[in-house]
This record gives structure tokens, C-alpha cells and sequence, in this order.
């Protein structure tokens, strides 16, 4: 059997944190301790909670100016809103790959030198210079290994 140093509940001393940035640790018991070392963590696991319900309504927010925001059929980006000090937002199409068959592709992007498209990188550009090239017809992608579909994209910017 393990010791085991249990505290009683009149045994525990409260302690701010403005109290506990002034403080020196060294030395001091190890019940003291872990009663100062109770005060930071219930702060944080509280500024935790928070976070997680405040991200939820941000991400409701995102969604909600997402759906506000058009592209007209012959466009390819939505009307810019801004607010000075605010903010602003957009939404554009942008190109993807959409892929059918991921050994494939890797075998025709070795051979056509057009590897940057496989990379894992959150990069549209390789992908729009795909896209440029199979319109300029340099190169032609396999309909059978992937093929490129426009989403819509939205940028949110703080101001």
C-alpha cells in the first residue's frame, strides 16, 4: 500500500493569483503546494469550458456569414463587406482536386513532373496552376484518376 497524505477540507487555505505571482515555491511544503498548484488549474480548466462555448458560437457565426454571402453565376468571388475596425468578409470559388484514385495520381504527377498537387500542404496554388495548364492545353488530367471542382472558399479577417 502506497502513503497517501489526504487533506481535510478546513485544511485548505485560499490562496489569488496575484497572490501566487508574488510568491517564492521554494521551500515550502509539498501540501502547500499542491493547494497553490489547485488555484492555476481550476482557472484554466475553467478558461477551457469557455473557450469550447465561445468557439461554438464563432463557428455558428462562420457558418451563418458563409450562407449570407453569394457568388453570382458569372463570378467568381462574392461581394466584399468590411467594416472599418470590424472586420471583413468573402467568398470565392477555388479550384480542388477531387481524387478518384491516389496511386494513380501519384504515378501521373511523378511522370508529368506535377508532384506539388500531392503534396499535403494547405495550398490552392499548386492545384490553380493545374487548372491554368489544363486550359492552356499543356496538360491533360485522366477524368478516371481526379478531376477539378470549384467550393467555395470564405475569408473572415479581423480588422
Amino acid at each position: 500500500m502506497k502513503n497517501k497524505i489526504t487533506m481535510e477540507s478546513e485544511d485548505v487555505q485560499e490562496y489569488s493569483i496575484e497572490q501566487l505571482q508574488e510568491m517564492d515555491f521554494t521551500n515550502l511544503p509539498t501540501r502547500e503546494l499542491l493547494r497553490m498548484w489547485r488555484v492555476p488549474k481550476d482557472i484554466l480548466d475553467n478558461l477551457a469550458k469557455e473557450r469550447e462555448h465561445i468557439e461554438k458560437i464563432e463557428i455558428a457565426l462562420k457558418n451563418a456569414v458563409d450562407a449570407s454571402l453569394f457568388i453570382p453565376e458569372d463570378k467568381e468571388e462574392s461581394e466584399k463587406v468590411s467594416i472599418s475596425g470590424v472586420g471583413y468578409c468573402s467568398k470565392r470559388l477555388v479550384p480542388v482536386l477531387k481524387v478518384f484514385d491516389w496511386d494513380a495520381l501519384k504515378r501521373w504527377s511523378t511522370e508529368k513532373n506535377w508532384t506539388s498537387i500531392t503534396r499535403n500542404q494547405a495550398n490552392l496554388a499548386p492545384v490553380q496552376d493545374l487548372q491554368e495548364a489544363i486550359f492552356a492545353g499543356l496538360v491533360t488530367l485522366p477524368s478516371e484518376i481526379a478531376e477539378i471542382v470549384p467550393i467555395s472558399k470564405l475569408t473572415i479577417r479581423k480588422r
